[in-house]
């Protein structure tokens, strides 16, 4: 059991890390070369309403959790077999 909770938790860092680059790319693209200095690139989504508008935000948001229950769907399904 503490292994299924340890592998869990190690599979929820490792989602984060990859959405964190995700975010990070995404800003880049976009030309927020500066989200380092701002706050290490852990904007939320209501700083990111301020640079992008209300919809901006509310589409990072959207993004970042649809991303998440995708991978943790993932994760349960790989768990089934």
């Amino acid at each position: 059991m503490n292994g299924d909770i340890s592998e869990y938790l190690q599979k929820k860092i490792q989602i984060k890390k990859n959405m964190d680059n995700l975010k990070k790319e995404i800003a880049g693209e976009l030309g927020y070369n500066n989200v380092k200095i701002l706050n290490g690139g852990d904007l939320s989504s209501k700083t990111i309403g301020v640079y992008a508008g209300p919809v901006g935000g509310f589409m990072v948001k959207d993004l970042v959790k649809r991303g998440e229950e995708t991978l943790i769907s993932k994760y349960h399904e790989d768990k089934k077999i």
